[in-house]
C-alpha cells in the first residue's frame, strides 16, 4: 500500500508543479511587431507579434508594450495570470487597433496546460531563461534614444544589467494607496508600502501622494527615505520636505538625501535635454526650489535643502543669484554661490554672483574660489 501511495504521489507532482505558475499570451492581432517587458526585463530581443512567457510565478506583472514603429505610443498594464482565487491560469491578451489608437485587452483565460506545443509563428519564453536558445541574458531595450532611459545604478539590476524602469500609472497606484490605507497599524502600513516599493517605481508627487496616507511624521520619514531610490525623477525629490509637519523630520530627510545622492542619467546628475547637453531648472520647478528653501526655519536647514537640489539639477547665474538673495547673512550665501558653482552652465557670468554678497572680503573669497576651480 505504501508503494502505491509513492507511486500515485510521483505521478501527481508534475501535474502539482504546474498549478505553481502561470503562462502569458500576448499577440497582436492588427499584425504590429512588439517587444515586451515584464517587471522591467525585456522578453524579447527580436520584435515579434506573437508572444508567449511561461513559468510566471507571481501573480501579477507590469507589463510594458514597446513597439516597432515608435510612431505607436507603448502600452503599460499590470497583468494578473492567477484567477480570482489565486489559481494560475493560462492567460492571453490581444492588442488591438481601434482608429488610431493601439490598446490591450484580456482575450481568453483558462488551465495551464502541460507540454504545450506553440505554433510556428509563437515566440516562447521560459520567464528566467531566454527563449529558445538558452542564453540567460535579460536585455534592456535600446531602440530609440528617446525612449532609453538610463538611471545609472538605478537603472540595473543585481547583475548590473541595464533594465528598464518607469512609475506605477494612475490606477495600479489608487489601488497601492488603498491598500496601504488598509493597513490597521502604521507597522502595517509601512510594511505594505516596503513591499510596493520593491517591486515598483514611484515618482516624487506619488512619493508625496503616499507620505500624505500616514498620520505620523515618523512614519512619513522611514517611508520617504525607502522610496528615495525607488523615484524615477529624482531631480524632484526636495519637493517631499514640503510634507513634514516639523523643520526636524524636513532637515533629517534632507539630510538623507545629500549622504544617499544618486546619478541619474550621467555621472554628474542633472536634467539632460538633447543630445545629452545639461539643462537649466525650468521655471516652475525653480520656483518649487526656492518655495522649499524658504520653508527651512533656520539657515542650516535652508542651506541643506539648497546643496540636495543643486545635487541633482543645473543653474543658470541669475538663478544662482536668486538663491544668495533667500540668505540675509554673507555667511550662507558664500555656501550657497560656492555650492552652485560647479552647477552653473553659464560660468562665464558667474562673476556677477559677487553682487550679491556685502562685504569686500567675501567678494574677495568667492573670487579666489573661482580662481582656484580653473
Amino acid at each position: 500500500m505504501r508503494y502505491k501511495y509513492i507511486l500515485l504521489a510521483f505521478l501527481l507532482f508534475p501535474l502539482l508543479s504546474y498549478g505553481q505558475s502561470g503562462n502569458l499570451t500576448i499577440f497582436s492581432e492588427s499584425g504590429d511587431k512588439f517587444y515586451l517587458v515584464l517587471n522591467g526585463e525585456q522578453q524579447n530581443d527580436v520584435a515579434q507579434t506573437n508572444v508567449r512567457i511561461e513559468e510566471l510565478n507571481q501573480p501579477y506583472y507590469s507589463t510594458r508594450i514597446i513597439f516597432e514603429n515608435q510612431k505607436i505610443p507603448d502600452i503599460v498594464k499590470n497583468l494578473q495570470v492567477t484567477d480570482m482565487t489565486g489559481v494560475y491560469m493560462d492567460v492571453t491578451y490581444k492588442i488591438q487597433r481601434t482608429g488610431n489608437r493601439v490598446d490591450l485587452n484580456y482575450f481568453s483565460m483558462g488551465p495551464v496546460k502541460p507540454k504545450y506545443i506553440a505554433p510556428g509563428n509563437m515566440y516562447v519564453r521560459h520567464y528566467g531563461r531566454h527563449g529558445k536558445d538558452g542564453d540567460n541574458e535579460h536585455h534592456q531595450y535600446e531602440h530609440g534614444s528617446d525612449r532609453d532611459r538610463d538611471y545609472g545604478d538605478r537603472g540595473r539590476d543585481r547583475d548590473h544589467r541595464r533594465v528598464e524602469i518607469y512609475p506605477m500609472n494612475d490606477a495600479d497606484f489608487a489601488q497601492a494607496k488603498e491598500a496601504v490605507r488598509n493597513g490597521k497599524f502604521s507597522e502595517t502600513m509601512l510594511a505594505t508600502a516596503k513591499g510596493i516599493l520593491a517591486n515598483n517605481w514611484l515618482t516624487t508627487k506619488q512619493v508625496m501622494e503616499m507620505c500624505k496616507v500616514f498620520s505620523f511624521e515618523d512614519s512619513k520619514l522611514e517611508f520617504a527615505k525607502a522610496a528615495y531610490t525607488r523615484t524615477t525623477d529624482p531631480t524632484n525629490y526636495f519637493k517631499v520636505a514640503n510634507v513634514f509637519s516639523f523643520s526636524s523630520s524636513k532637515e533629517d530627510l534632507i539630510n538623507f538625501v545629500n549622504a544617499n545622492s544618486v546619478k541619474t542619467n550621467t555621472d554628474n546628475g542633472g536634467r539632460r535635454g538633447r543630445y545629452n547637453t545639461p539643462v537649466a531648472m525650468d521655471n516652475s520647478s525653480f520656483a518649487e526650489a526656492k518655495a522649499t528653501i524658504k520653508n527651512g526655519s533656520f539657515d542650516e536647514t535652508m542651506i541643506a535643502t539648497a546643496k540636495s537640489i543643486m545635487s541633482n539639477n543645473y543653474f543658470t547665474t541669475d538663478q544662482v543669484l536668486e538663491l544668495c538673495k533667500l540668505f540675509s547673512f554673507d555667511d550662507s550665501k558664500l555656501q550657497i554661490a560656492k555650492a552652485a558653482y560647479s552647477r552653473t552652465l553659464d560660468r562665464n557670468n558667474f562673476f556677477r554672483v559677487a553682487n550679491s554678497l556685502s562685504f569686500s572680503s567675501s567678494k574677495d573669497d568667492l573670487n579666489n574660489f573661482i580662481a582656484g576651480q580653473r
